[in-house]
Order: structure tokens, then C-alpha cells, then sequence
């Protein structure tokens, strides 16, 4: 079975270095940027780039999956934008939500939605989704109401993956920076996926992490 993947949000597809490297072919990229596009099109020829908004983009991509490909992608990895995720509270937004306080809401945190879209078709065996911690906190439009995006992903995957947003830094694994990211790992499976496990997991593996780093500063001192 030959193993594809879907790099949404590609950039130049440096994250697809490790795919490549574990024998998973990239076979298409979408970004908004062209030089972006352009670059990873050096990178990967293989590849069939679509350059532009995925709003509009989304259905273009499934149709080419589908009429190309008969097995479903390996892997989809989505890594949408983290200039928007709020360092507010979420217990402040919705409060604030509920008593007629309208929050700013960047559209770019929305993207998430059309990414999902295109893995609810696909259906990929691996869902990988990469961003800043602060995602937890993240807060977007659904209907005359708001939900989290992790919570949006839970809904909308949860019955058909598994698996859990784990928070590190990747100081921790060789990288000679401090850059602390939000790792979510889904497999499909025909176990459901609750919302309250998915949640309680990342807060889990986030107070590890910092309990991890008060230790360390500690014995530095």
C-alpha cells in the first residue's frame, strides 16, 4: 500500500522532512502564500500544489484525491495558523460571550474548520495537528455560539479517531531552542473519542510538562 500524505498550511514543508524520511510521499500541499508554494514545490515535484485561500480550495483538493488515488492518504498533516490563538482566558471569553461582550475573533483561527473538512472526506488512516499551546485556549465562531478548537475537533473526528493533543517543547528532543508547540496525534479507529477525555488528556500532558520545568529550573538554582 503506498503511503500518502496531505500537507495542509505547507509553508516550504520542512515538517514533511520526517514523512519523507519514513518513506511517506507527500503527493499534495496547500498554502496560501506563492512564493511559499513555489519553494515547496522545489522541494517536493512529486507533489501537486494547490496555492491559495483552502476555503476555496477544499473541494478541489478532494476531487483530485479521489479521482488519483484509491487508497485513503496515510497521513493529512494540518498546521494552520497560530498568529490568532488567544493568550485570553477561555472561561473570560465565554463569560464575557454570554453576558454580550463581543470578542475579536480572527478569521485565521477558522481555518481549522475546511482542514477537517477535507479529513472527514479522506478519511486518513493518521491525522497530525501542529500549534502553539495556546490552541486550548482558542475560541472560534460555531453557529450563534462559540466552542474551542479542540472541542471542535473532538465533535467533529471524535467518532471516528482517537488519540490526544500532547503540549512539548521541542527543546526536549534535541532541537537547541526552547519552542513550546501543541502535538495532536489521531488514529482512525471505530472507538469513539470523548470530548472530556480529549480535553482532560492536554491538561494532563500539560501539567506534566511544567511540573518537568519547575524541576529543572529548580535544580539549576
Amino acid at each position: 500500500m503506498p503511503l500518502n500524505a496531505i500537507s495542509l498550511f505547507s509553508s516550504s514543508g520542512i515538517g514533511d522532512l520526517g514523512l519523507k524520511a519514513n518513506n511517506i510521499s507527500t503527493v499534495i500541499g496547500c498554502e496560501l502564500l506563492p512564493e511559499r508554494m513555489d519553494l515547496f514545490h522545489h522541494n517536493y515535484p512529486e507533489a501537486t500544489c494547490f496555492c491559495g485561500d483552502i476555503w476555496n480550495l477544499k473541494s478541489k483538493i478532494i476531487e483530485f484525491y479521489k479521482t488519483s488515488f484509491t487508497e485513503p492518504p496515510f497521513v493529512i498533516m494540518a498546521t494552520p495558523p497560530c498568529q490568532g490563538m488567544s493568550s485570553n482566558g477561555m472561561g473570560t471569553m465565554l463569560k464575557n460571550f454570554r453576558e454580550g461582550i463581543r470578542p475579536k475573533f480572527d478569521d485565521r483561527n477558522r481555518l481549522i474548520i475546511p482542514a477537517i473538512d477535507i479529513i472527514k472526506e479522506l478519511k486518513p488512516y493518521w491525522v497530525i495537528f501542529e500549534n502553539v499551546p495556546n490552541m486550548i485556549n482558542t475560541l472560534i465562531k460555531d453557529g450563534d455560539g462559540l466552542i474551542s478548537i479542540i472541542e471542535y475537533i473532538n465533535r467533529e473526528l471524535g467518532e471516528c479517531y482517537e488519540g490526544k493533543p500532547i503540549a512539548i517543547d521541542v527543546a526536549d528532543y534535541g532541537v537547541p531552542q526552547h519552542r513550546k508547540r501543541l502535538i495532536t496525534i489521531l488514529h482512525r479507529s471505530s472507538r469513539p473519542n470523548s470530548q472530556a477525555d480529549l480535553i482532560k488528556e492536554y491538561a494532563s500532558c500539560l501539567n506534566l510538562h511544567m511540573e518537568k520545568k519547575r524541576h529543572f529550573l529548580l535544580n539549576l538554582g
